[in-house]
């Protein structure tokens, strides 16, 4: 296990300074920072506890500099670090007859899908069943985690009822339907 014997000894600093005046004490939201990736092993993950006065997600909104100078090369690239939220698909405002494939929208995307080296997320809603038609992917694996609603996967391979909370991973190359328990439904779905 490894222990940050810095955050420890800023923590118990706090603590002995506003000791005996509550009103002085804050109250410290213990984060934890990691610095390896998350396929390293446990034992060999390092890790830092960083004890904030509010949640690093509360920080007002970051705005670009006039200058910049760091890289100049780069500076038509703009990324923005503010914290961003993928909210689900509202289905109030879901078209009537819209399907598992239909009802697909990106909402991010990294590296190259159609060359094998990278993922697209999607949110889906859906308020009818395929039919008639298919879906598989020649990209990848498919990753789909109903949010609310039951799906029911008529594959190759046989039949898969998924209800809201669990995942399916469909191999790349399966042909599959999706069929709707009860409606609406919606989740997320990463090639």
């Amino acid at each position: 296990m490894v222990i940050d014997y810095y955050a420890v000894v800023c923590y118990r600093l706090v603590m002995e300074l506003t000791e005996g005046d509550d009103n002085l004490r804050p109250s410290l939201y213990a984060e934890q920072l990691s610095g390896s990736a998350f396929t390293s092993p446990n034992h060999k993950r390092l890790r830092s506890w960083l004890y904030r006065i509010h949640p690093s997600v509360l920080q007002g909104r970051f705005s670009l500099m006039d200058e910049q100078p760091i890289d100049e090369e780069l500076s038509h690239l703009i990324v923005d670090p503010n914290a961003i939220r993928w909210s689900p698909i509202e289905l109030t405002a879901l078209a009537n007859g819209t399907d598992f494939v239909r009802g697909l929208k990106l909402i991010a995307s990294c590296g190259a899908t159609g060359e094998k080296k990278g993922i697209s997320i999607y949110n889906y809603a859906c308020n009818i069943s395929m039919t008639d038609r298919s879906f598989s992917s020649a990209d990848g694996d498919l990753l789909i985690v109903p949010q609310q609603g039951s799906l029911l996967f008529q594959t190759e391979l046989g039949h898969l009822s998924v209800a809201a909370g669990e995942i399916v991973v469909v191999p790349r190359g399966v042909r599959f339907s999706v069929g709707l328990s009860d409606s609406p439904c919606r989740g997320r779905f990463e090639n």
